[in-house]
This record gives structure tokens, sequence and C-alpha cells, in this order.
């Protein structure tokens, strides 16, 4: 098999790139704001201003 079938279009793996870098700084950027969010809403609601003190 010839080497320049092996990669026919030189944007075909465009989409694998940006999917690997959705998967490796998007992902737990979004992830890290989505259960700060929800513990700090748990926090907030089960001890007063004071107590956190």
């Amino acid at each position: 098999m010839p080497f320049a079938t092996l990669f026919s279009s030189p944007t075909e793996g465009v989409a694998d790139v940006w999917l690997c870098i959705g998967a490796i700084f998007i992902g737990p950027v979004i992830e890290e704001t989505m259960f700060r969010g929800v513990l700090l809403r748990g926090l907030l609601t089960r001890y007063s201003a004071t107590s956190r003190l």
C-alpha cells in the first residue's frame, strides 16, 4: 500500500485534533466549574456564613 493512500486528505485528521484538544483541555475546565458550582451550592446551604469563618 503506497504511503499517499494512507493519508488521502490533509484535512481529514483535523476533527481528531479538535477532539483531542477538547478532551484534554476543555473537558477538565468544564468539569471543574460544574462540580465546583455543585459543591459550593451544597456547602452554602449546609453552613451559615458565620460558621464558615
